[in-house]
Formats: C-alpha cells, sequence, structure tokens
C-alpha cells in the first residue's frame, strides 16, 4: 500500500491540486528552469483548474551563494 500513496503523490495532478503549476514551452515540453526560454516566448501555465497562455516579459537568474 505505500507505494500506492507514493506513486499517486507523484502524480502530476496531485502536484496541481497541491497549488503547483507546470510551464510548458510552444512545443508542450514542459519546463524545469530558465533554460531555453527568452523574452517574447510565449508559455503555457497549467494549474489545477485549467490552463493559462502568457508570454515572457523579463528572465531573470536567481544568484545562489
Amino acid at each position: 500500500m505505500q507505494i500506492r500513496a507514493q506513486l499517486t503523490a507523484l502524480d502530476p495532478n496531485a502536484v496541481l491540486e497541491r497549488g503547483y503549476a507546470i510551464v510548458s514551452d510552444e512545443r508542450a515540453v514542459a519546463l524545469s528552469g530558465l533554460s531555453g526560454i527568452s523574452a517574447g516566448d510565449r508559455v503555457r501555465i497549467r494549474m489545477r483548474d485549467g490552463t493559462a497562455d502568457a508570454a515572457i516579459e523579463q528572465v531573470s537568474l536567481m544568484k545562489r551563494d
């Protein structure tokens, strides 16, 4: 039963229900970082209750210590 609970927790829909979003590029490839994203690019944001299309206005990398 523990494996089922782990798989359920990793289900993309369960992740969306927890308040996260999945951002994908114009080719419907999920993005995990800013690599390859530029101002003017179009993305689709998937949330628990639907999707929104957006345009990137600015890209800012976070400084890491």
